[in-house]
């Protein structure tokens, strides 16, 4: 701009050098400054939610691994009532309809405890998916490697990423 700079011309060589700058430095300065905050500012967000979004995927595979157990469960004791409601019924102790319906639940908690393993799997892809760690790439002395070094970061900050466990 105008007045900012002053030409040297000396033996048809070029050179300039700034006399007034006015306040346009310390202002490129102050605003260099700014968007290297705002960017740290964005930086820690993406780190957070990228944290919490790990945590909970975390907190569903822990469930959903519990709700194996538990879906297994339920169908023994579906099973278990089958065998005593068909021999009830070989018996005439009981009508047909409760060897249907015990038949039914039977199939409906095989079923359920299938989906659980299923469950389960996609949880555990959803984990390696939001913590970009595909373990079934990595041989197993990584995998345990791996998560020594997750409950230690986890313990380091005092986290308990799937809640309090019995």
């Amino acid at each position: 701009s105008m007045g900012d700079l002053a030409d040297m011309r000396a033996d048809g060589v070029a050179a300039t050098l700034p006399i007034y700058t006015g306040g346009e430095r310390r202002s490129l300065l102050r605003q260099s400054d700014f968007d290297v905050v705002r960017l740290e500012e964005e930086r820690q967000r993406a780190s957070d939610q990228l944290e919490r979004t790990i945590r909970e995927a975390l907190i569903a595979a822990r469930a959903s691994y519990t709700g194996i157990s538990l879906a297994n469960d339920a169908e023994l004791a579906a099973k278990r009532n089958l065998e005593l409601v068909q021999d009830a019924y070989a018996r005439g102790a009981v009508p047909i309809i409760d060897l249907i319906d015990a038949q039914n639940a039977g199939l409906s908690a095989e079923v359920a405890a299938t989906d659980a393993i299923y469950d389960f799997l996609i949880d555990l892809m959803q984990v390696q998916r939001t913590s970009n760690r595909f373990d079934f790439f990595t041989s197993p002395a990584d995998r345990a490697a791996w998560a020594s070094r997750m409950q230690r970061y986890f313990a380091e900050r005092n986290i308990q990423p799937w809640g309090a466990t019995r």
